[in-house]
């Protein structure tokens, strides 16, 4: 409590002290952190906008307002002075709706990525199938499911998976894949700065996470033509067509069969969703439409504040 406070004290002293140095207040995700700028912002009368991290479980003002004494009051200062919500999701639209809050007051805006200059893939000359996993090895991320699933694959399935990351699960997991005899066939290959050139090696994407607002590692992956076989989490099915240019898992046991269903993929089929996926990142979340809807969305709110100011 009195981190959070001295926190609060110092964020809202350097707003005053800095007032015009900024015409809008930009927080990501509207967690506890989100107080004082909302609140300073508030008393400036400069526009507060905040972008939403999760949604569905663990959606943020759920987690804030859980927040042992002060969850509840906290929870209502940030929707009462946050003049806008970016939304990524029609999930978290959906809970940002639920807490109350106005259609006029969320903005639905994609997160966005680089395309890369040149996608390519080469196809493996045994016919093998490599799957990739990339993100932080955290409880949300439910790896231990993947792991099981793959596990549970043919014997004779010709299929690698490569997990790029890491955290505070990693060792479980690397328990996990020798105890089930995988060792051979799963790889932890832990952090790395460019996960391109793996991308571009690999033909189907993994992801277990039950927790996210929109996956910034899915969009990476679509962009290089991998197919996605993914959890039906906030975000997901913006993205993914199911079946056409990936696919999404609603349940434990039918994601066990999507990775089945993968591996009987012909070649022609598997490029076929590849293209999709990757036009579908061309036409709808490149960095440079998102930030230019960005912008847009800057300029609005300042406008609208203008009258407040004089």
């Amino acid at each position: 409590m009195l981190s959070f406070l001295s926190w609060c004290v110092q964020v809202v002293i350097w707003m005053l002290r800095h007032r015009d140095e900024f015409d809008v207040v930009n927080i990501i995700h509207a967690r506890l952190h989100a107080v004082p700028a909302a609140l300073a912002g508030a008393l400036l009368r400069k526009p507060v906008l905040a972008k939403l991290g999760r949604g569905g479980r663990c959606f943020d003002l759920d987690v804030v307002r859980e927040k042992k004494i002060i969850g509840r009051w906290a929870s209502a200062l940030i929707k009462r002075h946050v003049t806008a919500f970016i939304a990524n999701s029609r999930q978290i639209a959906g809970d940002l709706k639920r807490h109350g809050i106005g259609a006029d007051r969320i903005h639905m805006i994609p997160n966005g990525i680089d395309l890369p200059r040149k996608p390519r893939r080469e196809p493996n000359a045994d016919g093998s199938r490599r799957f990739i996993c990339l993100g932080r090895l955290d409880p949300e991320k439910c790896l231990e499911h993947m792991i099981d699933a793959f596990a549970a694959l043919p014997a004779d399935a010709k299929a690698q998976l490569t997990i790029l990351g890491d955290g505070q699960c990693r060792a479980a997991l690397e328990d996990q894949a020798a105890r089930l005899g995988l060792s051979g066939r799963v790889t932890f290959a832990g952090a790395v700065e460019d996960v391109f050139p793996l991308l571009w090696e690999a033909d189907f994407y993994l992801s277990t996470s039950v927790s996210e607002g929109m996956s910034n590692a899915l969009l990476e992956a679509m962009s290089c033509g991998v197919v996605p076989i993914v959890t039906d989490v906030s975000g997901a099915s913006d993205i993914v067509e199911h079946e056409r240019s990936g696919f999404l898992a609603r349940s434990h046991a039918e994601y066990c069969g999507l990775l089945l269903r993968a591996l009987g993929l012909s070649e022609a089929e598997r490029d076929k969703m590849a293209r999709r996926a990757v036009q579908t990142i061309a036409a709808r979340f490149s960095m440079e439409s998102v930030a230019t809807r960005q912008m847009g969305l800057y300029a609005t709110l300042m406008q609208k504040a203008l009258p407040c100011a004089r």
